[in-house]
């Protein structure tokens, strides 16, 4: 089950969520996982800084359970910001992305 958090100081829209949420989907699969198990949250309008200014930004975090090569998180990368920008306005240089590997995942009460 991944998880990508988005956190950007723009605003997101319900229509923004539903494309943001239809194309990091689709991009999930970059880093070899599924839309079917994805979970995402956005938390938008946040009071960010960013070299002490509030240009538009985005932190986002991408956990998953395993993981990836470094070619497929390369191309996961070049492929939010490519969505952010387009979706959020955010340029390339304004977003973070962190990625977590786990090796437990908990879920319906039990681990992977």
């Amino acid at each position: 089950m991944p998880y990508i958090e988005t956190v950007t100081n723009q605003v997101v829209t319900p229509a923004t969520a539903e494309v943001l949420k239809s194309q990091l989907g689709d991009a999930i699969t970059l880093i070899g996982k599924t839309e079917s198990w994805l979970q995402l949250s956005f938390r938008d309008a946040a009071t960010m800084y960013f070299n002490g200014q509030t240009v538009p930004q985005v932190y986002a975090r991408v956990a998953l359970l395993g993981s990836a090569g470094t070619g497929a998180y390369e191309k996961m990368t070049a492929r939010m910001c490519e969505i952010y920008s387009e979706q959020l306005g955010v340029p390339p240089e304004s977003v973070y992305i962190q990625y977590e590997e786990a090796r437990v995942w908990g879920w319906n009460s039990s681990n992977f």
